[in-house]
Order: structure tokens, then sequence, then C-alpha cells
């Protein structure tokens, strides 16, 4: 009885343990993993539209601008001129893989996006425009939907992908 009282007890020990473990560090690990991975930081990657070769998982009617932050040499501005006629988003992750902002295109004021990503509020811009950070470091990710799968018409979309720009304060 004893025996199988401690077994119970280290096996509750360590199914805790390895869900706190898995639950607090592993997001972590992927997320430093993958940025060294990605090479830079504070510049977007654009993605191509998805085929049937890529990663699985992909939602193929997306195209996506993706970068790793890092706010320790100061605030970032964020603008580009996104589509007017299709579905766009912008989410804003932790290192731990927590959302700490979304807003798709009907959350904006026009297609044009230009924002200031910062650890603390800077004074002179708007409070729409002013995203605070709650961690140095991050990911930022735009979605842009793609209706128009002709190759002559795709070009519209990586146009606007591409203005995505990020601006460091140097």
């Amino acid at each position: 009885m004893k025996k199988t009282l401690l077994y119970l007890v280290f096996f509750i020990g360590g199914i805790y343990f390895g869900k706190t473990c898995s639950l607090k560090y592993f997001p972590n690990l992927v997320f430093y993993k993958n940025k060294k991975r990605h090479g830079t930081e504070n510049r977007f990657k654009y993605s191509e539209l998805p085929t049937e070769y890529s990663l699985p998982f992909q939602n193929p009617d997306f195209i996506y601008a993706s970068c790793y932050y890092d706010l320790k040499k100061g605030p970032l501005r964020i603008r580009g001129e996104l589509p007017w006629f299709t579905y766009w988003s912008l989410a804003l992750y932790e290192p731990d893989t927590n959302n700490f902002f979304i807003k798709n295109d009907r959350g904006f004021d026009n297609n044009e996006v230009d924002i200031v990503l910062s650890r603390n509020k800077i004074e002179g811009i708007k409070e729409e425009n002013n995203i605070i950070s709650p961690t140095n470091e991050g990911y930022i990710l735009f979605r842009i939907l793609v209706t128009e799968k002709m190759p002559e018409k795709t070009g519209n979309y990586t146009a606007f992908q591409r203005s995505i720009k990020i601006e460091t304060n140097k």
C-alpha cells in the first residue's frame, strides 16, 4: 500500500511538473529557436502564396509578412499600405505565444497602417497608434487574404504585402 501511494505521488508530481514546464518553457524555447532560424530581427520577411508543396497547416488563401522584433534599442514604427478590397489583419505576440494585440482591416480608419510599437507610451502619438508591448521581444504577423489566385492578379497583393516596413529608431 505504501509503495502504491508513493508511486501515485510521484506520478501526479511528474504530471504536474511536466505540464507546468511544457506550458511555461516550451513556447519560449520554440520562439527563440525560430527567431534564430529567421536570422534577422526588426525586418519583415514576406511569404509567397502557399502551394500544395508548402508547409502543412499553412492557410492557402493568405500571404504573410512576419517579423521578430526587439525593442531594447527603442521603439519601432510599422508602416504599410494594405489592400482596401480584401481582408487583412495585424497580430502581435509575446515570446510565450500570448497574443497582446490584434486588429483587422475593419479596425483601422483606412488601409494605411502607421503604428509605433514600444515598451512605454510615447507622447505626441495618437493612442490608437501607440501599441505598448509587454515584453522587449516578440513577433509581428500580417495576414492578407488573396481572393484572386491568377498569377496576373496576385502581384497586386504582393505589392501591398511588400509595402509593410519597419523603421528602427537609430
